[in-house]
């Protein structure tokens, strides 16, 4: 998206707000609103904030920072009930256009103008990491005094399921249910390899469903 269809989204949509929208060192979200129709200017000069209120950015002496919006990520936000537009910024220096050391978003696009300048690659994906729980009951109740519902799974051992006795002691507390150490113990291991499987010997109609 460029600045011409931008502004043709915001008349069309009534956009009044603007949503400015970047990152932490741990891939944290936050975000800062502004009136749609000082889009020209923050294109131009970014939007200033206080970067010591983000834990680890910078201290409070020397905390001011610029955001500067990436308007190739401009999307209008289906699930704001106020018309609204996002934008992911990156973060810079007050006082210089480079991005800022600390900025996730500034890293990547340095480590890919590396790869391209030094020609290890000329692209570079960068996509979520998806996670699921797998479960095994969900019991759903409603009392004189109280309702609620309680999820479990065998591989924990504070939310087994009713009636399992888990005899062969592989369920675990005060652990995360992924990246065991050993297979033994990754009781829905045959889900992992089933996936794997699907993915690479069915076709995409089926793999997919």
């Amino acid at each position: 998206m460029n600045l011409e269809s931008l502004q043709e989204l915001i008349r069309e949509k009534e956009v009044k707000n603007i949503d400015l929208k970047y990152v932490d060192l741990v891939g944290r979200w936050y975000h800062i609103n502004f009136p749609a129709r000082r889009l020209i200017h923050v294109m131009e000069y970014g939007i200033p904030f206080d970067g010591s209120s983000i834990p680890g950015m910078r201290n409070v002496e020397s905390g001011d920072l610029i955001l500067k919006p990436d308007i190739s990520t401009a999307r209008y936000d289906n699930f704001n009930p106020n018309p609204t537009v996002q934008i992911i910024c990156s973060i810079r220096e007050a006082d210089s256009p480079v991005g800022y050391k600390k900025d996730p978003r500034s890293i990547a696009q340095r480590s890919f103008n590396y790869l391209k300048e030094s020609g290890i690659a000329d692209e570079m994906l960068w996509i979520p990491e998806f996670e699921f729980n797998l479960l095994s009951e969900a019991v759903y109740y409603n009392t004189k005094h109280k309702s609620g519902y309680r999820l479990s799974t065998m591989e924990n051992k504070e939310a087994l399921p009713f009636d399992y006795e888990d005899t062969d002691a592989t369920a675990l507390t005060h652990r995360k249910g992924y990246h065991l150490d050993r297979p033994m113990i990754a009781t829905l291991l045959f889900v992992r390899k089933f996936r794997l499987y699907r993915r690479k010997y069915l076709p995409d109609s089926l793999s997919s469903s």
